[in-house]
Parts: C-alpha cells; sequence; structure tokens
C-alpha cells in the first residue's frame, strides 16, 4: 500500500477497549463468556513472538466497555460503502480522503485468487493483533509496521474528522496539514437504515454480512458528511474491540480468534467473518493425541446467498462441512466435493471427508435474559 508522505502515527490507547487489549484481556465478561481469559495471541505465523506477561485490568472496567462496545457497533459494510462514496467528495481536505484511502486499501479482498500467505497477511492486519503488536515494541521487541493495519488506519482516520469536527480552528488547521492529534469522543450517532448485525462474541454462529448501501452522498455539506463518516468509524472501531475481546485464551489453554474480513462482491463489499480455535487437548481429552484446530467462516454475497463453513483439523485428519440454503449453490459445492477433498489429501492428509449440507450450522442456546442489550430493539 502506498502511503505517499502521509505519515503514521498511532496512539494505542487512543480507542475504547484498546488500553485493556494492549495489556491482555482477563475477566467475566456475560456477553463473551471470557471468564478467566487472557488475550490470545496471534495463531503461528501471524506474530513476531509470543505476548508480553502484563498485568490484568479490572472486570468490571472491561465488562463496562464491552457493554458500551456492543451498543455503539456496526457492520463493517456500511463503512466500506460510505467511504467508498466519499472518497472523491470535493468538500473533504486531502489530508481526510488520504486516511480513507488508506483505509479501502488496508485488507485485500478475498477472490477466486486467494492465497494461503494472502490470507494470512490479511488476518494479520485485520486489527486483531495490533495493540499485541505494538506492547511487544515497547518491550524492547521490534518495532511493527502497522501501516496496512486496519485499526490503525482506523484510528488514524478518527483522528483527522474528529479534530475538523472540533471548534478549535488551530486543530483543524493543523489537521489540514496532515497532523495527528488524539481522537476524540465520538459525534452524535446517526442509525443506519439497515439492520445491524449482532455483535461479534464468542459462542455465536458466524455471520456473513452482505454489501450495504452507502448512506453519504459526496455533494453533501461538509460537516454533515464528516459526521456521518465519524459515526461510521467508531461504530467500526467498536465492533473491532468487541473482536479482540472475543478472542482470548482460555485458562484450559484453548485459544479463540474473531475476525472479519472484506469479500468482492457484485453489488459491494461484503464481510466474512472468520473464527478459528485450538482445542487445550486432543480428541475426548486424552493429551497424546493432537490437538484440533477448528476454523469457520460465513459469506452471504448475491446470487449464492448465505454460505457457512467448518473445517476441524486434527493430526492428519480433517473434516469439512459446507452449508447453503440456496439450492443452485448447494448443487455447485457437490460438484466440486470430490475435487476438495482430492486436494485437501494432496496437501498430505490421510483423511479428508467433505459433506454439503442445506441451511446453516445449529445455534448455540440463546443468551441469558440481560446478558446484551441491542439498542436496535
Amino acid at each position: 500500500m502506498d502511503g505517499g508522505s502521509d505519515p503514521m502515527t498511532i496512539n494505542p490507547l487512543s480507542s475504547g477497549l484498546s488500553a485493556i487489549t494492549a495489556t491482555g484481556i482477563a475477566g467475566v465478561t456475560p456477553q463473551g463468556g471470557l471468564a478467566g481469559a487472557t488475550a490470545a495471541p496471534p495463531p503461528p505465523g501471524l506474530g513476531n513472538g509470543p505476548e508480553p506477561a502484563l498485568p490484568a485490568p479490572p472486570q468490571a472496567a472491561l465488562a463496562n466497555l464491552i457493554t458500551a462496545a456492543a451498543i455503539a457497533q456496526e457492520g463493517l459494510s456500511g463503512l466500506f460503502a460510505d467511504l467508498a462514496a466519499a472518497q472523491n467528495a470535493a468538500a473533504l481536505p486531502d489530508s481526510v480522503k488520504s486516511a480513507i484511502q488508506q483505509v479501502l486499501a488496508t485488507q485485500p479482498p478475498l477472490t477466486a485468487g486467494v492465497t494461503g500467505p494472502g490470507l494470512q497477511t490479511a488476518v494479520a492486519n485485520s486489527g486483531l493483533f495490533l495493540e499485541a503488536q505494538l506492547a511487544q515494541g515497547l518491550t524492547g521487541g521490534p518495532v511493527p509496521a502497522v501501516s496496512a493495519d486496519f485499526k490503525a488506519v482506523l484510528l488514524q482516520l478518527a483522528q483527522r474528522l474528529g479534530a475538523l469536527l472540533e471548534a478549535d480552528p488551530t486543530a483543524a488547521a493543523l489537521v489540514a496539514e496532515g497532523a495527528v492529534l488524539p481522537a476524540p469522543v465520538p459525534s452524535t450517532p446517526q442509525t443506519r437504515s439497515a439492520a445491524r448485525p449482532p455483535p461479534p462474541l464468542r459462542g455465536g454462529v458466524t455471520q456473513g454480512h452482505g454489501a450495504a448501501r452507502p448512506q453519504v452522498d459526496p455533494e453533501m455539506p461538509e460537516e454533515q458528511l464528516l459526521r456521518v463518516l465519524d459515526h461510521d468509524v467508531h461504530a467500526a472501531l467498536a465492533r473491532l474491540e468487541l473482536s479482540q475481546a472475543a478472542s482470548a485464551r482460555l485458562q484450559d489453554g484453548s485459544s479463540f480468534w474473531k475476525f472479519e474480513l472484506p469479500v468482492a462482491a457484485p453489488d459491494g463489499p461484503a464481510m466474512a467473518q472468520f473464527e478459528i480455535s485450538r482445542d487445550a487437548q486432543g480428541h475426548g481429552g486424552a493429551t497424546d493425541a493432537p490437538a484440533t484446530w477448528r476454523t469457520r467462516f460465513a459469506v452471504n454475497v448475491t446470487p449464492s446467498g448465505p454460505v457457512h463453513a467448518e473445517l476441524a483439523l486434527s493430526g492428519d485428519t480433517i473434516h469439512v462441512t459446507l452449508w447453503a440454503d440456496d439450492t443452485d449453490t448447494r448443487t455447485l459445492l457437490a460438484a466440486d466435493r470430490a475435487a476438495l477433498a482430492e486436494a485437501l489429501r494432496a496437501e498430505g492428509l490421510t483423511e479428508a471427508a467433505v459433506r454439503i449440507a442445506p441451511g446453516s450450522p445449529t445455534p448455540p442456546p440463546a443468551p441469558a435474559a440481560g446478558a446484551l442489550l441491542n439498542r436496535s430493539t
């Protein structure tokens, strides 16, 4: 990504849960089920080393921040739609346009040509590991390159939008010159007309989010345009922070990561939701059995509709299940089932089973009353 002369300066404590995710997560969160959890390091190959062992924050502070983020969050599809529509608005200063372009360029879309290393890079830059990477630099580790990190560039855009919305003309002048100021309090929310997706909490079914219609018009007055974008950015940051809170290493040694990546769709950028987890022990709790890695993801694009996938890898055995609502989509998946199994065995797996099913995975039990409040209802 070409950032030009635009500097990348990020304050790791300038947004919501960042102060907590920078020092590890440990607490009881009714929404996410993270009792006794600590922040999980990236999966192998995604980080520069183990996370530093830092003191855990108070449980009550974590729970309060997660509650606030759950109320403020909105889907990332709306953010991408509004940024794409606003990037050429004449009313926006060049510094904001540059920050918008950096956000749009952070993560490559998942297309037919996606590769394993490319997906690994996209996960590493998803924003999930930003504070962990910054903490490594603060404790003597290598200084991380965060210019392609989604959360880092989103924080930079929030800083510039917020400063322009401040009444202080000096702050606005500094931002217009490219300076980066501390992130201000979000502006008054502007509710998106489409229903917001559920928060990305631990234990829920993965859901793909279709493309959204932009709410901005490039011809809008500057202040109105800035306020819509400011709300979009802070809602996206809240959603990212919920993903960070849900991604944890539990006391039993198991790990869990939840994140979202853009998908190229005919009607605009949609979002694929992913979960990666690693069991603490092998199948049935046997200590000498290999641990199971499990990946779940979901997409919802036109014309295939919702598609869910689950992959479970244990040693040299993998089981894959694909769900689809649409009959034609299931037919296409079934036609390639044998080829997929053969490709998996070609990677050195002795057993590869692939199953195609209608509908979607069985949802988990409903949360207890009062565990989560959805502002939209």
